[in-house]
């Protein structure tokens, strides 16, 4: 996979990161009873604090996964293995090979990564963000407050409580373009097709009735130049 290219989850901070996980093991009860839903297929995740990242890429029943040192771009992955979202099992853990890594011996390099439980951890992150992007709905609210008015009747000093929305549309007049116009119902709506490979993150469709089905995410527009997407936390 290129990293280059790949679609990127940038968590901005460690405090971000940490309330994804503060989440997923709030919920972990229902969550675990659920089959889990990867709404992107491959991709990268960069943990800008920490200065790494890993890459992600589903396997089938799998996922192969490999961390990298962000300040050194040019390096191979420091450790790749090998996680089962089903059962949360880490194998085939693979260190980075002898001299691939500045002053950093080999052994050394996987007692370290041992230590630090990074394969565990780092699973971890990607388990709960593909979670979260799966089940995590935005809410608007919009709320009401009393506005006091004047009341009509001058003579009596009162005021009148009206509820008012705290948000409010307001509609001006001005130039516009006429091609924006609402056409025909017959007339074809103009479209152009990308000139680049779209991603289509797997989602939740949910229906009137109650019905919630899963939409595996997908590639449209195959063959054509990658352009990755960026998600940020």
């Amino acid at each position: 996979m290129n990293r280059n290219t790949a679609d990127r989850i940038i968590v901005t901070s460690n405090a971000r990161m940490e309330r994804v996980l503060d989440w997923y093991f709030d919920n972990f009860k229902w969550l675990d009873r659920e089959k889990f839903l990867a709404p992107m297929e491959s991709g990268v995740v960069e943990l800008c604090e920490e200065q790494i990242e890993f890459t992600f890429e589903s396997k089938g029943s799998w996922v192969e996964m490999a961390v990298y040192i962000t300040v050194k771009p040019n390096l191979p992955p420091v450790v790749m293995f090998d996680y089962d979202p089903a059962t949360t099992e880490i194998r085939n853990r693979r260190i980075a090979p002898m001299g691939s890594q500045p002053v950093v011996d080999q052994e050394l390099l996987s007692v370290l990564l041992s230590m630090d439980d990074t394969c565990r951890k780092e699973a971890r992150k990607y388990h709960a963000l593909m979670l979260f992007m799966a089940y995590y709905r935005e809410e608007v609210k919009v709320e009401q407050r009393i506005e006091r008015r004047p009341a009509k009747h001058k003579k009596k000093k009162r005021t009148a409580q009206v509820r008012q929305p705290l948000i409010r549309r307001i509609y001006t007049v001005t130039d516009f373009d006429s091609t924006a116009l609402v056409k025909p119902e017959q007339a074809k709506r103009g479209y152009t097709k990308p000139d680049h490979e779209v991603n289509v993150r797997g989602h939740l469709r949910r229906y009137k009735s109650g019905k919630v089905v899963w939409v595996k995410p997908s590639v449209k527009y195959k063959g054509k130049t990658a352009h990755h997407k960026e998600y940020e936390l």
